[in-house]
C-alpha cells in the first residue's frame, strides 16, 4: 500500500509540473496522502472490525462463573490448561467472585514451584492445599514408574452430604453411598511396557487423599480422563464440573443429580447474547459453547428415564417447585435450543439423533423436525462414503418419526455406495 501510494504521488507530481503548478504540489500531496489514510485504514477497519471486536462477548467471563458457581464452599477445582484457567484467575483476582475456590492447572502441576504455592500460600484468603509430600519432595517432584494398584479413600462427611442432597431433591441415587472409595490408581502414562506417575498425577492423587475429608473437590468438564487417575466412575457431572463422591456408577462420568443439573443449567448459569443471531464468536470461544448443548441433552435423558416421576427443584424461592420428570425434559430441550440455536451452534450428527429419539419417546413429534432439518443439510454437504455414520442416523431418526420409505432410501443408498448389501437387512432388524 505504501509503495502504491508513493507512485500515486510521484505520478502526480510529474503531472502537475508538466502542467506548470508546482504551487499545486505540496497541497495536492498532503491531501492525496490523507484520503490514503483515511480510505486504507477506513477500509481495513470495514473489513476486519467484526471478527476482530469483542464487544457483547462474555463468552469466557460466564464460563469461568459459570464454573465457580458451580463449585462448593473452598472447593478445590482441577482445571485443564489455558482457556478453562486464566478466566477463573481472571474473576478471582480482579472481581474478586468465588475467591475460596482454589484452582489447580494440571499443566502447571508438573511443576514443583507451582505446587509449592498451593501448599504454602493462601491467595485472597483461600484455604491452604493440604499434601502429605514435604517441601523438598515437592520441589524434586519428577516421573516414577508406578503398575495399577487398589486405593482406598474413607469417605468422611462426603457420604451422610450425599444422601441428604438425595433426600431433599427427591432423586433416587444410582447405588448404595460408600464408606470408602475404592478405585484403580491408573499409571498417567505407558512408555515401552511401563507405566508412569506424572508429576501431575502424583499432585492430583495426594491432593484428593489429603483432602477429601474436608474440602469438595472437582475436575473441570474439560480434563480428559487419562489425568483422573481411575476416578471417573467415581464423579457426579454438576454441569461445567464433575465432583468427586463416594459413590460407584456403572460407568465412568455417568452419575447425574438431575435437580442439581437442572439448577445450574436452568437457574445459575449465565449465557449473555449467545442466542443474538449473528452474533460472532472466534473459534476458540465457540468450541467452549459447543460444551453446553451436550449437557441439556444428558439432562433431558436422565429426565426421561422416568417420564411420569416426580422431581423437586430447589430454586430461588423457600418452597422446592415439583414437576414431572417428562414435561421437565421437554423444558430441558426446548431451553437449549432457544439458548443455543442450531443454525448457530452445530451439534454432532449422533447428539441430534438423540434428540430426535428423545422427542418421540416423550410424545414431542414436532420438536424432532429441526433436527431432521439439520441432519438432512448435513447430508446434502456430504456424502455416503465421506460420512456414513451421519447416513445411518438421519435413517434412524426418519424411521424414529415414521417416515420408513425414506428411512427405506437413505439406508438403500448407504448399503450400495458401501457396497455392504447386508446393512439394509441388518437396519430393519434392529430396534432404536
Amino acid at each position: 500500500i505504501g509503495i502504491g501510494v508513493e507512485s500515486l504521488c510521484s505520478l502526480a507530481a510529474e503531472k502537475l509540473k508538466a502542467a506548470k503548478k508546482p504551487d499545486l504540489l505540496l497541497p495536492a500531496t498532503v491531501i492525496f496522502v490523507a484520503a490514503c489514510l483515511v480510505f486504507v485504514n477506513g477500509r481495513m477497519l470495514m473489513a476486519n472490525y467484526r471478527v476482530h471486536s469483542r464487544a457483547g462477548n462474555y463468552v469466557p467471563w460466564d464460563w469461568a462463573w459459570n464454573m465457580l458457581q458451580s463449585c462448593g464452599k473452598d472447593a478445590i477445582l482441577f482445571t485443564n490448561g489455558d482457556n478453562d484457567t486464566f478466566p477463573l484467575w481472571y474473576l478471582q483476582e480482579v472481581e474478586r467472585i468465588r475467591t475460596d475456590v482454589r484452582v489447580v492447572n494440571l499443566s502447571l502441576a508438573n511443576t514443583g514451584w507451582y505446587l509449592s504455592q498451593l501448599k504454602n500460600t493462601s491467595p485472597r484468603g483461600a484455604k491452604k492445599i493440604a499434601f502429605s509430600m514435604n517441601d523438598e519432595e515437592i520441589a524434586g517432584i519428577t516421573y516414577e514408574p508406578i503398575d495399577s494398584v487398589n486405593v482406598v479413600l474413607p469417605s468422611g462427611p462426603a457420604r451422610e452430604e450425599l444422601l441428604r442432597l438425595s433426600g431433599r431433591n427427591g432423586v433416587p441415587l444410582p447405588g448404595e453411598p460408600l464408606e470408602s472409595i475404592v478405585w484403580l490408581l491408573k499409571p498417567g502414562l505407558t512408555y515401552d511396557g511401563q507405566g508412569y506417575f506424572r508429576p501431575q498425577d502424583k499432585a492430583v492423587y495426594d491432593i484428593v487423599m489429603s483432602n477429601f475429608a474436608n474440602r469438595p473437590i472437582y475436575f473441570a468438564l474439560t480434563v480428559d480422563p487419562e489425568n483422573m487417575i481411575g476416578l471417573e466412575n467415581h464423579l457426579r457431572l454438576d454441569g461445567l464440573v464433575y465432583k468427586l463422591v463416594p459413590l460407584k456408577s456403572p460407568d465412568p462420568m455417568s452419575y447425574v443429580d438431575a435437580s442439581l443439573l437442572y439448577g445450574n443449567l436452568a437457574g445459575v448459569y449465565r449465557y449473555r447474547n449467545l442466542d443474538k443471531p449473528g452474533f460472532y464468536l472466534e473459534e476458540t470461544s465457540r468450541r467452549l459453547c459447543g460444551n453446553y448443548s451436550p449437557l441439556f441433552v444428558r439432562l433431558a435423558l436422565e429426565l426421561a428415564e422416568k417420564p411420569s416421576g416426580q422431581i423437586r427443584i430447589n430454586g430461588n424461592s423457600t418452597q422446592p417447585a415439583t414437576f414431572r420428570q417428562g414435561e421437565l425434559a421437554l423444558k430441558v430441550l426446548k431451553l437449549s435450543e432457544r439458548l443455543f440455536p442450531l443454525s448457530q451452534y452445530p451439534v454432532n450428527p449422533e447428539l441430534a439423533g438423540s434428540v430426535i429419539a428423545l422427542y418421540i419417546r416423550l410424545g414431542e413429534k414436532q420438536g424432532a423436525t429441526s433436527y431432521i432439518d439439520y441432519l438432512e443439510k448435513l447430508c446434502n454437504g456430504s456424502s455416503p462414503l465421506s460420512e456414513p455414520k451421519l447416513y445411518y442416523v438421519l435413517a434412524r431418526a426418519y424411521r424414529n418419526v415414521g417416515r420408513k420409505e425414506d428411512a427405506r432410501r437413505i439406508i438403500g443408498r448407504l448399503a450400495k455406495e458401501l457396497n455392504q448389501p447386508g446393512l439394509v437387512q441388518d437396519f430393519e432388524t434392529t430396534k432404536d
